[in-house]
């Protein structure tokens, strides 16, 4: 899960198990293959993409505009500013 991000960036699809928040960024944006902890089943997902080139670089495009869009730092930074915001706006309100 730590790399998911430079293998985003340079637009490569990826096989990850379901840890973390890669269940969610998986769900939500096609950027590769879940697969269980099994070392068949994570092998299993990557011969998939192997075997069908296309399919794996239109997931790797995926990842690379989501990582330039949805997933940059300063849509991330803003984000958050406005999580803060939000809270604050709502103890002033109580």
């Amino acid at each position: 899960p730590n790399k998911i991000g430079d293998y985003m960036a340079v637009g490569r699809p990826t096989v990850s198990n379901a840890v973390g928040e890669m269940k969610w960024l998986f769900e939500n944006y096609a950027i590769g293959a879940l697969a269980d902890e099994s070392p068949a089943a994570m092998a299993a997902a990557a011969l998939a993409l192997l075997r069908d080139p296309q399919h794996a670089a239109t997931l790797g495009d995926t990842a690379r505009r989501v990582a330039q869009t949805d997933l940059n730092w300063a849509t991330q930074v803003k984000r958050l500013q406005d999580w803060y915001y939000d809270i604050l706006g709502r103890q002033q309100r109580t």
